[in-house]
Formats: structure tokens, sequence, C-alpha cells
């Protein structure tokens, strides 16, 4: 017995290809659409940014696991690795996670990848357990989040090279750090279902 399968034929004419920095754009019939998109994928999942506008942004998503001094050392400012110096065990493993994928989405929306070095990027991240005063000097740090709903953003602003600002989001689920960023400031990332990340600005 013999079925038939209709195919959606418009989809042939959308096209992802690498721009000469090796961004992906969107091409419908040959033509750049007016969307920026970002992908990523890790430990089997992968997610796509997209934007309804040509504002480059980047996402990320990293797996949460343990990293070493030197690792540190060669990637992060002194203000990064003084917060991270306050951390121990799973909240330094996450927060050094949260911080990278970060720098990575920030280095992805600039379209310069990790060809520059990562320490150009500063790390602001806003969210509970961040907090470092007086008080939490004398009591310790509040614990760092460390599981978000899928619908909990926290935001975070990034400089590169002390001059230019972006701004992003942030969340954990799991055991998946993930982040997108902007040039523009932009409303929290807004999931399409549950295996698909959407950015609407």
């Amino acid at each position: 017995m013999l079925g038939l399968v209709q195919v959606d034929t418009s989809l042939m004419n959308i096209e992802i290809l690498a721009d000469s920095s090796g961004a992906p754009e969107i091409y419908v019939g040959h033509q750049p659409a007016s969307v920026s998109i970002s992908l990523s994928h890790r430990d089997g999942v992968a997610a796509c940014a997209v934007a309804q506008s040509t504002i480059p942004l980047g996402c990320d998503l990293e797996l949460i696991e343990t990293r070493g001094d030197v690792f540190v050392d060669d990637y992060f400012t002194k203000k990064e690795r003084a917060l991270i110096a306050r951390r121990r065990g799973s909240e330094r493993d996450q927060l050094i996670t949260t911080l990278w994928s970060a720098k990575d989405s920030v280095l992805r929306a600039l379209r310069v990848g990790l060809r520059v070095d990562t320490r150009s990027v500063g790390i602001h991240l806003c969210g509970r357990g961040l907090k470092w005063d007086e008080q939490s000097r004398k009591n310790g740090p509040e614990p760092f989040t460390r599981c978000c709903s899928p619908d909990e953003w926290h935001t975070f602003q990034a400089t590169f090279e002390n001059d230019q600002v972006l701004h992003g989001w942030w969340n954990t689920s799991a055991s998946l750090v993930k982040t997108f960023a902007s040039v523009q400031c932009a409303k929290a990332p807004i999931f399409v279902n549950s295996d698909r990340l959407h950015y609407s600005p």
C-alpha cells in the first residue's frame, strides 16, 4: 500500500548560511531575511534564538560542570575571579558556567566568537545570591540561585573592552545554563515550547 506525504515547499526556500564571521544568517528565496538568529547545542539539547529584527544577538547552552583554577585564571576578569572565589562546590560550578555562557553569548552577538580574549568581556550578573555588601561580608554570601523555572530569567549586563555595553538574560534549569545577549535592551526570552527556545525583543 502506498502512502502520500504532503511536503511544505515553502520551507525549501529557507536557508541558514554562515556569514564572513561564521555567524548564522537566514535567507528566504536567496535573499537575506529581516530576522536575526543564534544557534547553540550542548549535551543533546539544541537552542535557536530568533529576533524579529536585524539586531545581532547571541545564545548559548552550557552544561554545569567543574572547571579548575587554571580555566578561571585564563578566561575571567579580576572582578569575576573575586566573585568566583567566594563560592564553593556546586555553587562555584554554576557561577563559573553562568559567567562563561554569558561571555559566549556576548561574543556571538558581537560576531567575533572566541577569536578575542574573553577577559575583554566583563559580565555583571543580576539575580539571587549575587549581592555582596557589608552584611554579606559578615555572614558570608547568600546562596547562589541553583535552579530556575523555564520562565524565570535573570538579567546581566556586559561590557566589551570597557566601552561597548550589551544586555542579556540567564536561566538555569536541571544541569544546563541558558544565556542570551543583544546590543539592545529587550524583554525576557520566552519558550516556543518545552523543547525549543525563542528570543523575542
